[in-house]
């Protein structure tokens, strides 16, 4: 991992008042979830089957699994082209795939199941971070800024809750209640309006080039990545941050120090 230029560290410490996190990857694991023994994906497919048995059609497992994947697909259709996505569109997505139609009551249950199902556990911090968060909170305004996929904003703050992060962030913003997907201004607007900075003083961390760095240079933002060369597509981008770090624990030392 490349050494951090101690000048860069300097001007960084002296200007900036304001920070905002990615979630995924940066304030929470990003492994899959599991409830029990069961994980939370094989248990969106479980119920999608039982709803289209329901339906009067059969599905194996392997048009299952084809199903959820043209999903994700369709998903990072949306999130390439900074449009936000949400589980209706997945739902819908899936529909299309196996052929089946359902009324609204019904595709409203399943988008329900699918949002709210991780919500019966709840997802780690990754280690280190409730203390460096709070311990950045004594000293600078903080925020998130998050895609989301299948699990909205609304159920991710359920788990910032029960991790002892919420209440260090004045504000959270996601991608389906902001109508677009990093690296679109619109979200870093919105958190620097919430905050009251100017990107000149903000920072913004996160673990992917392609949004998270690239966002938040192009908001006038200093960026910082959290090093993870193959995960996603970084190993094909060349945004360039300002600080590389193994986390946020890593950026708090450096800050704080």
């Amino acid at each position: 991992m490349t050494k951090n230029d101690a000048d860069t560290i300097a001007k960084i410490r002296e200007t900036i008042t304001a920070i905002t996190f990615d979630l995924w990857g940066t304030l929470l694991d990003d492994r899959p979830v599991a409830v029990g023994e069961r994980l939370v994906r094989d248990m969106r497919m479980a119920f999608f089957q039982k709803m289209v048995r329901r339906a009067g059609r059969e599905l194996d497992r392997t048009q299952l699994v084809a199903a959820y994947r043209h999903a994700a697909g369709v998903f990072d259709h949306y999130w390439k082209r900074q449009q936000a996505f949400d589980a209706r569109i997945g739902i819908q997505a899936m529909l299309e795939f196996v052929s089946v139609e359902f009324d609204e009551q019904s595709v409203a249950e399943l988008v329900r199941y699918f949002e709210e199902v991780n919500d019966q556990v709840t997802i780690p911090a990754i280690t280190g971070v409730p203390e460096a968060v709070a311990a950045l909170a004594a000293g600078y305004r903080l925020g998130v800024i998050s895609d989301t996929g299948w699990t909205p904003g609304r159920i991710l703050r359920n788990h910032l809750q029960r991790n002892g992060l919420l209440q260090h962030f004045a504000v959270t913003v996601f991608s389906d209640e902001a109508g677009a997907c990093k690296p679109h201004p619109r979200l870093f607007e919105t958190a620097l309006s919430a905050l009251e900075t100017r990107p000149q003083t903000t920072l913004h961390i996160g673990d992917l080039l392609f949004t998270d760095v690239r966002g938040a240079k192009a908001a006038g933002c200093y960026a910082a990545w959290i090093h993870r060369p193959d995960f996603l597509d970084n190993h094909t981008h060349n945004d360039q941050p300002d600080l590389i770090v193994s986390g946020v624990a890593e950026l708090a030392e450096i800050l704080l120090k």
